[in-house]
C-alpha cells in the first residue's frame, strides 16, 4: 500500500492505494502565479490525443452550474492537442450533467462552456425525467442503471468534473457525473436515498452510495477523467448565506422569546446537518423556516460565479417533532424540485416551496396537489414556489406573501373570519368572492393585491398560502426579506 495527500479543510487527508495501481499525483506549485494553461497542459502530457481523435464519437461530460468548474479553460487546452490531428468537430460533443437539476438554458450553457464551445459544438443537456436513457445493467443493491443513450454510443469517455467533499457519497467527481448527472431519476433517488446509512458521510468512500456509482464506472466503460480540486471560493457562498441565518435568528432572540419560542442556555433553534458545495441541508422550527429559507437565498445571490449571480431552490418540510427524518428529506427534496422546475428557462432566480404535513404523507407531493389543493371548480389554491429573488417580480413573490401574512397579523381582520375563507377557497372563486363581499374583507387583499377582488388571479389563489400558514408562521427581521 501506497499513500498520497490531497487538500482537505485546512489540512491534508491521507489517500492510501494498492501499488498496481498507476497514480499519478499533480502537485499545485508553490508559486501560485503560473500559469493556469500551463497547469492543465501539464496534466494533459499522457493523454494519447492522436488515438482520442481517431475515434468515431467523442462525449465529454461537464458539470452543471452548481459547480464552479473552469471548464472553458480545460477545453481551450484540449482542443488546442485534439484539433492538431485535424480532427472534426462533429465528432465532439459536450453532455450538462444536470441530474435532477433544473436543466440548463442557453444563457447557463455558455457560462459553463464558454461562447466559443457553446456555440460551435453540440451540447446536450441531460434531463433525468425526460431525456431518452439506456439501461445498461443491475447494480449489486439491484438497483437499474439507465444513462443518457447519446452519451453511452460514444467510443471515447471523458468526465470533467471536481473534487470535494460530499454528504452522500464520500467525495465528488470521478464516475458520479456519469452515474448521477446523466443518470436516470431512479437510480439517483434509489442513490440518494442512503443518506441515512451510517457509512454515507463526507470523506469516506467506502460507502454503499459510492460503491454503487463505482459499479456504474465498471458498466459503462469510462475512458478519461479529468478533475480539478477547488478552493474554498467555491463553498464560501453557501456558508456565509448560512451564517447569515443563523445571525439573524440571534439577532432575534429576545422576539421568538416572546412569540412563544423555547429557547434556553442561548442555544440556537437551527441545527446544521448538510453544509457541502451546493448541498444543504437543516432543521429548524417551523414557524421561521420559511424566512429562514429566503434569507438564505436572498444572501447566496449576492455572489456570484462566472460573472451570474447564484441562485438556488428551497423546500422546507414542515412536520411533527418526531417525523421520520428521512420521509422529511425526501419531502424536502421533491419540493426543492417542485421550485426548479417552476422557473421559466430563460430566467435566473431563486425559488422556495414549502407543504405542511398533518397526518400521515403519502410520498406523493404531485397527487397531493392536484386533489388536496384544487378548488371545486378546477382552480389551483397555490400560489407556491414562491420568487425570492429580489431583482424579480410576479405576483407569486415572495414580498406579496409577507405583506399577505402582515395584514392578517395586524389585528384588523378577526382571525376566526380569516381561517373560515379556506372552506369558501376551497369552493372556488364564486363562493370566496362572496364571502368576501358579506364580511367586508376587501383590506384582506391589500394594496398590492388590487385587481383580485375575487381573491384568484390566472386561475391561481392569491390569499391560500398566507392563510394556511399563519399559524406556522413568524417572521424574522433581518431587514431586507
Amino acid at each position: 500500500m501506497s499513500n498520497f495527500l490531497i487538500p482537505f479543510g485546512r489540512g491534508f487527508l491521507e489517500v492510501p492505494y494498492t501499488n498496481n495501481l498507476n497514480v499519478e499525483v499533480i502537485d499545485l506549485p508553490e508559486n501560485q502565479e503560473q500559469d493556469e494553461t500551463a497547469l492543465i497542459a501539464a496534466a494533459f502530457k499522457k493523454l494519447n490525443f492522436e488515438k482520442i481523435a481517431g475515434a468515431s464519437s467523442i462525449g465529454v461530460v461537464v458539470s452543471d452550474l452548481s459547480r464552479p468548474i473552469p471548464n472553458e479553460k480545460i477545453l481551450k487546452v484540449f482542443w488546442t492537442e485534439l484539433k492538431s490531428f485535424d480532427i472534426s468537430k462533429n465528432k465532439l460533443c459536450f453532455y450538462i450533467a444536470s441530474g435532477l437539476h433544473k436543466p440548463a438554458n442557453q444563457q447557463e450553457i455558455e457560462l459553463i462552456l464558454g461562447s466559443y464551445f457553446s456555440k460551435e459544438f453540440k451540447v446536450v443537456v441531460h434531463d433525468a425525467r425526460s431525456s431518452v436513457l439506456q439501461r445498461i445493467g443491475v447494480t449489486s443493491r439491484g438497483t437499474p442503471v439507465q444513462i443518457n443513450k447519446e452519451f453511452v454510443k460514444a467510443e471515447v469517455k471523458i468526465v470533467i468534473g471536481s473534487v470535494q467533499p460530499h454528504q452522500i457519497v464520500g467525495y465528488s467527481g470521478g464516475t458520479k457525473s456519469v452515474a448521477i448527472g446523466l443518470g436516470g431519476e431512479e437510480f439517483i433517488t434509489s442513490n440518494h436515498s442512503l443518506l441515512t446509512h451510517p457509512a454515507c458521510k463526507m470523506g469516506n468512500l467506502n460507502n454503499p452510495a459510492r460503491n454503487e456509482i463505482e459499479e456504474v464506472a465498471q458498466m459503462i466503460n469510462l475512458n478519461i477523467l479529468i478533475n480539478v480540486i477547488l478552493d474554498r471560493k467555491g463553498k464560501i457562498a453557501f456558508i456565509n448565506a448560512f451564517q447569515k441565518v443563523v445571525d439573524t435568528i440571534q439577532a432575534n432572540v429576545e422576539f421568538l422569546k416572546e412569540k412563544g419560542l423555547n429557547i434556553k442556555d442561548g442555544v440556537l433553534p437551527i441545527r446544521k446537518v448538510i453544509l457541502s458545495g451546493d448541498d444543504v441541508c437543516y432543521i429548524t422550527d417551523a414557524r421561521i423556516a420559511i424566512d429562514c429559507a429566503a434569507i438564505f437565498l436572498n444572501e447566496l445571490e449576492k455572489y456570484k460565479v462566472l460573472d451570474e449571480k447564484i441562485t438556488a431552490c428551497a423546500g422546507i418540510a414542515m412536520v411533527r417533532e418526531k417525523y421520520p427524518f428521512f420521509k422529511t428529506y425526501e419531502l424536502s427534496e421533491q419540493l426543492c424540485r417542485q421550485a426548479k422546475s417552476s422557473i421559466p428557462d430563460d430566467v435566473n432566480e431563486s425559488r422556495l416551496d414549502w407543504h405542511i404535513v398533518q397526518g400521515e404523507y403519502n410520498n406523493n407531493l404531485n397527487e397531493i396537489r392536484n386533489t388536496m389543493y384544487r378548488t371545486y371548480d378546477e382552480k389551483q389554491l397555490l400560489l407556491r414556489p414562491l420568487i425570492v429573488s429580489v431583482d424579480s417580480d410576479g405576483i407569486n413573490h415572495y414580498r406579496n406573501f409577507k405583506k399577505d401574512i402582515q395584514i392578517i397579523n395586524s389585528g384588523n381582520i378577526p382571525r376566526n373570519k380569516v381561517k373560515n375563507m379556506l372552506t369558501e377557497l376551497k369552493k372556488g372563486q364564486k363562493h370566496t368572492d362572496t364571502y368576501i363581499e358579506i364580511h367586508q374583507l376587501y383590506t384582506l387583499l391589500g394594496s398590492h393585491r388590487i385587481g383580485y377582488k375575487t381573491g384568484f388571479a390566472a386561475d391561481k389563489c392569491v390569499l391560500f398560502d398566507a392563510i394556511e400558514t399563519m399559524d406556522y408562521y413568524i417572521p424574522l427581521h433581518d431587514g431586507e426579506v
